[in-house]
């Protein structure tokens, strides 16, 4: 199991759209595991979660998931390529 690290840039209304994102639209996607986050601006997220399938899937699965119009950009990474 691989840790990535995802950070949206978003126009969300206010905190409970940013919790209702991250906990039921994310967290309820069968190839994430355990999604922690931490809200930025009130807008800006930084989210952590844990999954089995490799970048190519979850990259193709999240593009589908944040094709909204609150998600202006965003980008992922595997927290073991840091440097």
């Amino acid at each position: 199991m691989k840790t990535y690290i995802l950070f949206v840039f978003g126009m969300f209304d206010d905190h409970e759209d940013v919790e209702y994102f991250c906990a039921d639209v994310l967290g309820d996607n069968p190839i994430i595991n355990s999604v922690r986050y931490v809200i930025e601006n009130s807008q800006n997220i930084i989210v952590i979660f844990d999954s089995d399938s490799d970048y190519k899937t979850i990259s193709t699965e999240l593009f589908s998931i944040l094709s909204v119009d609150q998600v202006k950009f965003y980008f992922i990474f595997d927290r073991d390529s840091l440097v």
